[in-house]
């Protein structure tokens, strides 16, 4: 044979040998590598999921690393493991896989507060940690969160109480200071005035005395001395000594004056102060008015 015949020949069996190694890589490409592994459809799904059916090192490199992680939770005590329930309405599946294993007692009664204080020392009532217990078991708070809760709780609860306290007194003091301004050197005379009419209202001494610690004391107080000058602007009209509609009360001067004129005036102290029968209540009234603006003015 010639040696042009013997090339041709090796030329043909190196072609036939590529296209025969082809044809097997496209056989292989095409047939998955774990096809004749008898897989069933659930593991075929999770092999092509990961996706470990292009290349078979591909799968067994994947494998290896996913077995390795689950390997760290081989062992983990059953209590120690979280399984999220399917149903996120199942109240009772959830209290028991995921929040009594992150820490919440099973009702109130499994919390504890005897480390917590009021703002005073003193330990929590029965109800007090009643009412904590129900609202923190009522949201499935860990135990080792809920002594924490409830003492800053307290604390917001303190310092809002005192705020509201010291902002109430400012406005009180702003009361008392706006009705010494108001009423200027017959401070005492007016209240005086003020605490006869109360009284004459149906207010005992402690309820006027009572109205200093409210944020509305200046209203209230003159509200009460215009009754008062009302009653006194009343005496002097129906003794006839007075009146012209304005409800000013007089001062304690013209008061001393007046009663020292009434109580020379025989005619009138016989009604004030009769021997037989009773005396005239419209008399009386004008004396209480007239004592009430003098003994004020000594207060």
């Amino acid at each position: 044979m010639s040696s042009a015949g013997t090339a041709a020949d090796a030329s043909a069996a190196a072609a036939a040998a590529a296209s025969a190694a082809a044809a097997a890589a496209s056989t292989a490409a095409a047939t998955p590598w774990y096809a004749d592994q008898n897989y069933d459809a659930e593991t075929v799904g999770h092999i092509q999921n990961r996706g470990w059916d292009k290349d078979v090192k591909a799968a067994a490199a994947g494998a290896i690393k996913a077995h390795r992680e689950a390997e760290k939770h081989i062992g983990v005590p059953a209590n120690r493991q979280i399984i999220i329930p399917a149903d996120p309405n199942d109240t009772a599946a959830w209290k028991a896989n995921v929040w009594s294993k992150l820490g919440a007692p099973a009702d109130a009664a499994g919390y504890d507060f005897t480390n917590v204080k009021n703002p005073d020392g003193s330990a929590l009532s029965a109800d007090q940690a009643k009412a904590y217990g129900e609202v923190f078991a009522a949201n499935n708070i860990p135990k080792s969160v809920a002594t924490a809760l409830a003492a800053a709780e307290i604390k917001r609860s303190a310092d809002a109480t005192k705020t509201a306290a010291d902002n109430r007194a400012l406005k009180v003091a702003e009361s008392v200071a706006k009705l010494k301004a108001n009423w200027g050197p017959n401070e005492a005379i007016n209240k005086n005035v003020a605490r006869i009419a109360a009284e004459r209202m149906g207010f005992t001494k402690e309820d006027v005395e009572a109205l200093e610690s409210s944020t509305s004391y200046d209203r209230l107080m003159e509200a009460f001395r215009r009754v008062g000058a009302h009653i006194g602007e009343d005496a002097w009209k129906e003794s006839g000594n007075g009146g012209g509609g304005s409800n000013t009360v007089m001062t304690a001067e013209q008061a001393l004056a007046r009663k020292k004129e009434l109580l020379s005036d025989p005619d009138w102290t016989s009604k004030y102060m009769p021997q037989n029968g009773p005396a005239s209540q419209k008399h009386v009234k004008e004396m209480e008015a007239l004592n009430a603006l003098i003994l004020g003015s000594q207060q």
